[in-house]
């Protein structure tokens, strides 16, 4: 009984830790100009967005986006011709997009890297938050300009939209407690490992899984994972990299990542294709200017990204 209220309390915590990330507003760069947010909308609201379309859209098979992490500032070849854009985003994916429950705006990795993107370039936006396939549907429809929002690259994708250069590069990790001994998938022989229902980390475990010998637990949702691998339940546990070094960066979680990135793929900046091809420009001359200058890994740093 001891060891359930101890879980109980444990899960609580965690919860209360991922409800606490709007409390701590990361510092904004300077403002392009003002920006409107819209109110998060019900997930019923997809616009033309396929149903299946996710940020972890992606199934290992094509290799990541060429990304130039370091270098020289861009040559400026791309310029502003007064138009305001209208930047569709998600609403709800930490850490690039947070909504603080005080302030009513939204923040985040995305966030901060659009607006000083805008800022070094010169041009304007406006912004909507208003979940990742409404986002969609607006960029396809004709109504968005552009869309930043934890976006993996990929082939289907191309033939929809024209993307920046990689701006994130995302993927899977392994979770273990802190301090445990396992480094890797061989050391999980007859353990159990958490995963979450339907993402690609699911998928992956089971390769892992049938490959290593060890068993796999589903769990709806991040906290409960983490309460498991905390409270010995379970050995490990596959989880998004960036969700998880937020969490472990904001929460102080007891909880440490193992090897390489899984699934590795690069998250870009969309637009229509064929459209605005000014604005993949200016994206990526200020994402080169931004790495150039070490802007680009201070705003890494206030996510607890990059580590």
């Amino acid at each position: 009984m001891k060891k359930f209220f101890m879980a109980v309390i444990c899960l609580l915590s965690l919860v209360l830790i991922f409800a606490a990330c709007a409390d701590n507003q990361a510092p904004a760069p300077a403002a392009t100009n003002e920006v409107v947010s819209e109110a998060p909308v019900a997930d019923e609201n997809l616009g033309d967005a396929p149903a299946e379309e996710t940020h972890a859209d992606y199934n290992g098979t094509e290799p990541p986006e060429p990304e130039t992490l370091e270098g020289e500032p861009a040559e400026q070849v791309y310029t502003w011709d007064g138009h305001v854009y209208q930047i569709f985003s998600d609403n709800a994916f930490p850490p690039f997009h947070m909504l603080n429950l005080d302030t009513g705006e939204f923040y985040g990795f995305d966030v901060d890297l659009i607006e000083a993107i805008a800022a070094d370039q010169g041009f304007q936006i406006e912004r909507h938050h208003v979940g990742f396939s409404a986002a969609m549907g607006h960029l396809e429809a004709g109504t968005a300009d552009g869309m930043i929002a934890g976006m993996s690259i990929t082939e289907e994708r191309r033939e929809r939209f024209d993307f920046s250069d990689g701006y994130f590069v995302a993927g899977q990790i392994l979770v273990v407690p802190a301090g445990s001994p396992i480094q890797g998938f061989a050391d999980l022989t007859g353990e159990t490992v958490a995963v979450k229902i339907g993402t690609v980390g699911a998928i992956y475990g089971e390769t892992m899984a049938e490959e290593h010998g060890f068993d796999l637990i589903f769990f709806e949702d991040s906290p409960m994972m983490y309460s498991a691998i905390i409270m010995g339940s379970v050995a490990a546990a596959i989880e998004d990299r960036p969700v998880i070094e937020f969490a472990i960066y904001q929460g102080n979680l007891a909880l440490e990542t193992r090897g390489d990135t899984l699934n590795p793929r690069y998250y870009g900046f969309a637009v229509r294709r064929g459209e605005f091809p000014e604005l993949i420009g200016m994206f990526n001359q200020g994402l080169a200017n931004l790495r150039a200058s070490g802007y680009y890994y201070e705003i890494l740093a206030r996510y607890g990204l990059g580590n």
